[in-house]
C-alpha cells in the first residue's frame, strides 16, 4: 500500500513539475523538495529489529555478582525468552501473598494470588552480537515484559529498571556497549 502510494505520489508530481503553465519556478522547486523528502527521510530512518528471544542463561534465586561480564553462567540453564521461572513449581496455600502499598509481603488469606505459586528472583543473561555497522547509532533493547522489578545490566553495570510487570519498556544501551569485546545483558 505505501509502495503504491509513492508511486501515484511520484506520477503525479513529476507530471506537475513538468507542466510550467500549471507551477511556477517557487512552487515546483517547493514540489521537488517535498518529493525528495518522502522518499529519503523513510530510508534514513529506517531500524533494524534484531530478535534476542534464544541463547539465554537462567538461573533461578538471586547471587551475588551475576550482572559482572567475569560471572561464570557456563552451569545456567539455557533457555528461550519468554519463560516463565514458577510455572514449575508447586503450587501452595503457603504462597498465597499479595504486595501492599509498600512493596512489602503481606499474607492473603482470602485465595491464591500468583494461583498459589511462589515468588522468587532470578537472573536471566544473554551475550549480544551487536553489529559493527550500529557504531554511531542509537542500540534499544525491548521488553515485551519483566515480571516485578526488573534491574537491567549491559556490562555490568545498571541501565535499567522497571517497576512493574506486564508492560512492555526498552533500555536505550549506546553508551554502555563495548565495541571491541563482549557485550553481557543481565537481568534480575
Amino acid at each position: 500500500m505505501q509502495k503504491r502510494f509513492f508511486t501515484i505520489a511520484a506520477k503525479v508530481v513529476f507530471k506537475g513539475l513538468f507542466m510550467k503553465d500549471v507551477l511556477d519556478k517557487r512552487k515546483r522547486f517547493c514540489v521537488f523538495i517535498s518529493l525528495l523528502c518522502l522518499f529519503i527521510i523513510p530510508a534514513y530512518g529506517a531500524r533494524q529489529v534484531k530478535s534476542l528471544n534464544s541463547n539465554w542463561k537462567f538461573h533461578k534465586g538471586d547471587i551475588a555478582d551475576a550482572q559482572k561480564n567475569t560471572y561464570d553462567d557456563s552451569n545456567w540453564e539455557n533457555i528461550k525468552v519468554p519463560h516463565d521461572m514458577v510455572i514449575a513449581e508447586p503450587a501452595s496455600k503457603d504462597n498465597a501473598v499479595r504486595l501492599n502499598q509498600f512493596t512489602k509481603y503481606v499474607r492473603w488469606t482470602k485465595g491464591g494470588a500468583q494461583a498459589y505459586l511462589p515468588l522468587m528472583k532470578g537472573w536471566y543473561r544473554k551475550e549480544l552480537d551487536i553489529p559493527a555497522d550500529a557504531k554511531g547509532k542509537k542500540v534499544f533493547i525491548d521488553f515485551d515484559g519483566v515480571y516485578r522489578n526488573s534491574d537491567i545490566y549491559l556490562n555490568g553495570k545498571i541501565i535499567g529498571n522497571y517497576p512493574s510487570g506486564y508492560n512492555g519498556f526498552a533500555c536505550d544501551i549506546t553508551d554502555g556497549i563495548k565495541w571491541n569485546g563482549r557485550n553481557i545483558l543481565a537481568v534480575r
